[in-house]
């Protein structure tokens, strides 16, 4: 068909008679003049753009057919005179010039260096009206930039924040995707803005794609001391815990030479207790990284040169600094057997200086030295294995004259029972026991003997609960306290707030006596006894600190035992505590009202709410609650609807729309305010706005309809709303052509969720009213997402007698399909739904289609699991049979694991 309308335009028909009138301007005549115009495209350009601006400034056009020209030209990879200046004298054009910016140039470089090169974006930059539009096409092509956008992008950035703010979005999360180029203007952001930095990094994928990058932006981060990341960073340290995790370094003294600088190296105790030391469960994060990361590169300087290793830490070693220890030490086990006698002798020389670890937070300071001393005590010189056998022996801890003193103290003290806190022998036992027994000495066997008898339970000297972790709270939580001892808590102003307090260690966690671990242990309390304590609240106003008035509201509001709390109670403690719109307690108060939704609130309370839901600052324009790593502006529907039910203005209208399923009478005092909500700029309110419209549309149907439909058709997005597909076939009988056309903009979408959603309506549409029937009898244009979603649905209606021939054919449809669809085709065995005497013909063809082991394999575990007869399956099987020995050669990978399955199916034939 392509082919003729191409002849009859070369015949010098017009192309606007060639496409024919509105009437038969279908889905199908598009699909033709897409082809014709590709065609056109390549045979010659300038008649594709004659051709292409006559059709799109025809009226007798319809607007679908004419975006056809749009698309072609979007999909032209090789931009000749012609099409350039097509371009050039458009992009402005008051027809044109919007359609082709974002149909045609966005997120196309080649368009969009085209204007850069022309001056265009130079002109547009510079225009405050269209700047805008300069930061989206420059965004739409990243990381795709050439030196040359680069330097355009360097021209005009880091003179104002506001602009850069919008050029930092050049820059992706991942940026094992930048050019050099880009990384350095990236670079060149950061250290202008510190903050930028402070976003997600998959540093392990980093690490292993572009490992200099990756410790560059870690010194950054480290210099800046951005604590944002450390959450991320600790996640990521944490693989470097593992010895054989699969991150490797590969330019090991490029990163030691990078990062060892930024190690302390002074000689100081509270390195033990700082974010270096990985001692506290708590506290490894960007410091604890970059330590393991230099043992990383420390291992793959040994791999090549040993000397090298011990040349570059010679200023370091033996010096007693527990950070530099850790680090040595990790290395010193490292090293090959050949310099078994260096290692040994270098513990030797100061054992108080070099053996100890303190920093690792494994619990054991002798682990590592137990580690190293395993390896190379079996291969160092006789002389050097007496010498430490000598040194191990003879060796006394400087703590051993104070723990023997604080011992006898004790123990004078009569504190009740005797304590033999040790002070020598634990680091005989723990070292003679680690060296090879049969180079040891009798003297050493016999003291080994000795220690074993002494340290039954094993030793404790060096054994640290470093790695102490878990609870946080106060010396209260969990407590039955009584009103006197709550109001000294309550009322007490010399608390201190978290971070000037203190943390002491106790079995299982961790004790604060912080005003914020206090109000935990309150708001706790409250969920427990709601009455009791809003009651003490109330009786001691002016007494209690404001701080723990929102633990009492969050403690009421998703107390279990709210249902117990008279509503007048409630009343008064609302009315009490006023909220504003900034805070959160606004957030409680709707939390509360909605729980208690059976209840005949007053007036005053239902205008408060009313209040809330309008007027609340929560959320803000443009600081979405809620975000992800791939979406910080709440582009998508997930995102959308994250913040929609966690923001307090959502809060509200949920509350609003369980007391109008509760009270239909009430819907007269909610119905402008639900109005105001539908119309509220912020999408998340908007989203939230259906909430109350659900319910809305049993009580006055026509108003809910059109501002329902109204919302999908300003922002598809929202259609993605729990329940939508219901909803649009309840509006289909009256809003048929807007209800379709909501439908399809989902389906098309690139958002998951709304694809989902808008391929469940279109095939269940198709189902039951017979729509969508072109999209449906051309499923190759499906991608893989719309495929599954429509097959999902084909097979929830398989089982409907009079649906189950119009679902086996839909999912035939897709038999000769290249996307991958078998889990979806195989719930037909795992869910149980085959009636042989019906579907037989039907298995038949899918089996004799494009067969894939997962099929085959839900096919026996259907025979298996429903105890099914091969004998009446007989058929089937031997289609299955003959189409993989017809099929089977050369297609292995396609047919890999399937011999265990026939195999299967032969032994249940023999049973039978």
């Amino acid at each position: 068909m392509a082919e003729k309308m191409l002849k009859r335009y070369y015949d010098g028909e017009d192309i606007v008679d060639i496409i024919g009138s509105k009437e038969k301007q279908t889905p199908g005549k598009r699909y033709q003049v897409q082809m014709f115009m590709q065609n056109l495209s390549e045979f010659d350009s300038q008649d594709f753009i004659n051709a292409g601006q006559k059709m799109f400034e025809a009226k007798q056009v319809r607007y679908f057919v004419k975006f056809v020209f749009l698309e072609v030209l979007n999909q032209i990879d090789i931009l000749d005179e012609n099409i350039q200046n097509f371009i050039i004298n458009n992009c402005e054009n008051e027809i044109y010039g919007n359609h082709v910016i974002n149909n045609v140039i966005f997120s196309r470089p080649k368009y969009i260096r085209l204007l850069r090169q022309y001056g265009i974006l130079d002109k547009w930059f510079n225009n405050p009206q269209k700047k805008d539009i300069v930061f989206n096409l420059l965004i739409s092509m990243s990381p795709d930039y050439d030196i040359e956008d680069i330097t355009f992008i360097e021209k005009y950035a880091l003179h104002s924040q506001e602009d850069d703010n919008k050029f930092s979005r050049c820059f992706l999360h991942d940026i094992n995707q930048d050019t050099d180029e880009l990384f350095e203007l990236r670079m060149k952001f950061y250290n202008r803005y510190p903050q930028m930095a402070d976003v997600y990094l998959d540093f392990k994928s980093m690490l292993k794609n572009c490992e200099i990058r990756t410790i560059r932006l870690l010194v950054f981060l480290l210099e800046n001391k951005i604590k944002g990341n450390e959450k991320n960073i600790y996640k990521y340290e944490e693989e470097f815990l593992y010895e054989d995790s699969e991150i490797l370094i590969k330019n090991g003294m490029e990163v030691v030479n990078l990062l060892l600088p930024y190690i302390p190296t002074e000689k100081d105790e509270s390195l033990l207790f700082s974010d270096w030391s990985g001692r506290y469960f708590h506290k490894r994060g960007l410091e604890r990284a970059c330590i393991q990361i230099i043992k990383k590169a420390n291992a793959a300087i040994i791999s090549l040169k040993p000397e090298t290793f011990l040349e570059r830490y010679k200023e370091f070693m033996g010096k007693g600094n527990d950070l530099y220890n850790e680090i040595i030490l990790d290395g010193l086990y490292r090293l090959p057997e050949r310099y078994s006698d260096v290692v040994i002798n270098y513990l030797c020389s100061d054992f108080d200086s070099n053996i100890f670890d303190k920093t690792s937070g494994n619990g054991d300071e002798l682990l590592l030295a137990k580690q190293i001393l395993g390896k190379h005590s079996k291969y160092c010189s006789e002389n050097v294995f007496i010498a430490l056998e000598k040194t191990v022996l003879s060796y006394l801890s400087p703590q051993a004259k104070d723990i023997y003193r604080h011992r006898i103290n004790y123990n004078r003290e009569k504190n009740g029972y005797t304590v033999y806190w040790s002070f020598w022998g634990d680091l005989q036992k723990e070292i003679l026991e680690a060296l090879p027994y049969n180079r040891l000495s009798d003297q050493a066997k016999d003291l080994i003997r000795v220690l074993n008898r002494k340290f039954l339970k094993g030793t404790t000297l060096y054994k640290r609960s470093g790695g102490h972790s878990g609870w946080v709270s106060s010396p209260v939580a969990g407590k039955k306290l009584n009103n006197k001892k709550w109001l000294e808590i309550l009322t007490n102003t010399k608390l201190k707030h978290k971070s000037h307090s203190h943390w002491k260690e106790v079995p299982g966690g961790f004790i604060e006596n912080s005003i914020e671990e206090f109000s935990r242990s309150f708001r706790n309390a409250v969920s427990e006894e709601p009455a009791r304590m809003i009651k003490l609240v109330l009786l001691h106003n002016e007494e209690i600190l404001d701080v723990y008035i929102d633990s009492l509201f969050s403690g009421v509001a998703y107390s279990k035992a709210l249902d117990n709390v008279p509503i007048e109670l409630l009343e008064s403690m609302i009315l009490k505590y006023p909220y504003d719109y900034t805070s959160y307690r606004a957030n409680y108060i709707c939390s509360l009202i909605k729980n208690r939704k059976n209840e005949k609130w007053s007036q005053k309370i239902l205008d408060i709410l009313k209040d809330i839901a309008v007027n609340h600052k929560n959320p803000e324009i443009g600081k979405p609650n809620v975000t992800n790593n791939e979406d910080k502006e709440m582009r998508s529907f997930d995102m959308l609807q994250s913040n929609a039910i966690n923001c307090v203005r959502g809060e509200a209208v949920q509350a609003i729309a369980q007391l109008l399923w509760n009270d239909s009478s009430l819907f007269k005092h909610f119905k402008d305010t639900i109005e105001k909500l539908a119309l509220d700029e912020n999408p998340a309110v908007k989203l939230a706005s259906l909430f109350a419209l659900w319910p809305s549309y049993n009580i006055e149907r026509d108003w809910a309809s059109e501002i329902i439909l109204n919302l999908y058709e300003q922002d598809y997005r929202l259609a993605g709303f729990h329940d939508t597909k219901n909803m649009l076939f309840l509006l289909y009988p009256k809003y048929r052509q807007r209800v379709l056309k909501i439908i399809k903009k989902c389906y098309e979408s690139e958002d998951k969720e709304l694809i989902k959603m808008g391929a469940y309506c279109l095939s269940e549409m198709f189902i039951l009213r017979n729509e969508f029937a072109d999209i449906m009898n051309n499923v190759d244009t499906m991608s893989e997402a719309q495929a599954e979603a429509v097959l999902h649905m084909a097979i929830l209606y398989f089982n409907k007698d009079e649906f189950n021939s119009l679902a086996k054919n839909m999912i035939l449809k897709f038999k000769t399909s290249s996307l991958d669809l078998e889990m979806p085709i195989s719930r037909l065995f795992y869910d149980n739904l085959i009636d042989l005497e019906r579907d037989k013909d039907f298995l038949i063809e899918i089996m004799n289609s494009g067969l894939s082991r997962r099929i085959v394999h839900a096919f026996v575990h259907y025979l298996e699991e429903e105890s099914k007869s091969v004998v009446d399956y007989k058929d089937i099987i031997l289609s299955m049979s003959y189409h993989l020995i017809k099929n089977g050669c050369g297609k292995d990978e396609g047919i890999w694991g399937i011999e265990e399955s026939v195999r299967k199916v032969k032994t249940l034939g023999s049973h039978k």
